[in-house]
């Protein structure tokens, strides 16, 4: 359920800040570095993150860059993934801003 919730809220979090003509885009595979990792990127084609607020965005109270959100904050959302075993992390991308989720896969008995 949190990691639902932790989608929903970049997805959402792209829509509104990317304006009405946004696409969001959802990739899930396995790591390619570490087989027992999945990663998840989420990606928007929006204006993407300022330079001022890059090292920022994932600090608690952080509202810089997202005055008067409602969803998680991402402090919150980086929050969850550590306690997952998982991290979150902007990384570079040509054009809006893509996230990086990894979180340990779950081995099935």
């Amino acid at each position: 359920a949190r990691l639902k919730s932790i989608i929903k809220s970049l997805i959402d979090n792209a829509y509104k800040h990317g304006g009405d003509s946004v696409s969001v885009g959802l990739e899930i595979a396995k790591a390619r570095t570490n087989s027992g990792r999945l990663e998840i990127r989420v990606s928007d084609t929006g204006s993407g993150v300022g330079e001022k607020y890059r090292d920022s965005i994932f600090d608690r109270f952080s509202r810089q860059a997202y005055p008067g959100d409602k969803h998680l904050d991402l402090a919150n959302v980086r929050k969850f993934m550590e306690f997952a075993g998982g991290t979150i992390e902007l990384i570079d991308s040509n054009s809006g801003a893509t996230f990086q989720l990894s979180i340990p896969v779950l081995e099935t008995p």
